[in-house]
C-alpha cells in the first residue's frame, strides 16, 4: 500500500494533491518527519495557520477512485439505495473496510467533508 496525503488549503478552499515535504504554494507546507504528520499555511495577515492532511485509506471506490479520510462514500448493498458515510477517524474506516469485505457493499465517492457540507 502506498502512503499518500492530501490537503485540504482553506485559503484557497481546495484539496491539493501529491504532498511530499515541499512547500504547496500560497504558503502551504506539508511535512512528514519521524511520523509526525503536519500542515500549515499563511493567511493575509502573515501569521501560520494550521491546515488538515488527510490520508489515503488503501481503498479505492467502484470507479477506481481513492478513499481517503475526510471523504463522504456512497455504501450500497445491493438493489439497496445505499447510504452516505464520512471518514473522519480510525473507526469509521473500520467500518466501511469490514463493510464492502464481510457484506459485499461497494462504495463511490461523492465529495468531502470539507466541499460538502
Amino acid at each position: 500500500m502506498d502512503i499518500k496525503f492530501r490537503v485540504w488549503n482553506p485559503h484557497k478552499k481546495e484539496m491539493v494533491y501529491e504532498v511530499h515535504e515541499k512547500n504547496l504554494g500560497f504558503g502551504v507546507v506539508a511535512d512528514v518527519r519521524s511520523g509526525v504528520v503536519r500542515s500549515e499555511y499563511r493567511d493575509g495577515d502573515d501569521k501560520w495557520k494550521k491546515a488538515e492532511i488527510l490520508l489515503f485509506t488503501g481503498l479505492h471506490d467502484k470507479n477506481g477512485k481513492e478513499i481517503y479520510f475526510g471523504d463522504k462514500v456512497l455504501c450500497t448493498y445491493g438493489d439497496n439505495k445505499g447510504h452516505i458515510e464520512t471518514i473522519n477517524d480510525i473507526n469509521d474506516f473500520i467500518e466501511i473496510y469490514q463493510c464492502v469485505n464481510e457484506s459485499g457493499a461497494t462504495l463511490e465517492v461523492i465529495g468531502n467533508k470539507y466541499e460538502l457540507t
